[in-house]
């Protein structure tokens, strides 16, 4: 699991499992209409290999997004928490990106 420390006015946190379709029209929509100083992090919940590469392709290609990855499915609610604690943003907000 990386360990961003994502330092922003706002951290959006988009956790994801599989579903790879929903989770980057989500996310290239976030990413198009963001407020600067925006950042966003996802969480790939042991999501499957064609899923996991499309996730580390679009965090790199966007300014001020970290990938997290669980290496086994621990769920919404966990996910969550990761995001929390990875982020030192006094703002988040989380989407559900299916």
């Amino acid at each position: 699991m990386n360990e961003p420390a994502l330092v922003s006015r706002l951290v959006v946190g988009v956790p994801v499992r599989n579903q790879l379709p929903y989770a980057l029209a989500c996310l290239e929509t976030l990413r198009s209409r963001r407020a600067p100083g925006t950042a966003i992090l996802i969480v790939d919940d042991a999501s499957e290999p064609a899923c996991a590469a499309g996730l580390r392709d679009f965090v790199a290609q966007t300014p001020d997004a970290a990938l997290l990855v669980n290496r086994v499915q621990r769920g919404f609610p966990y996910c969550c928490n990761e995001i929390l604690y990875n982020s030192s943003s006094p703002e988040v907000c989380m989407l559900n990106s299916d």
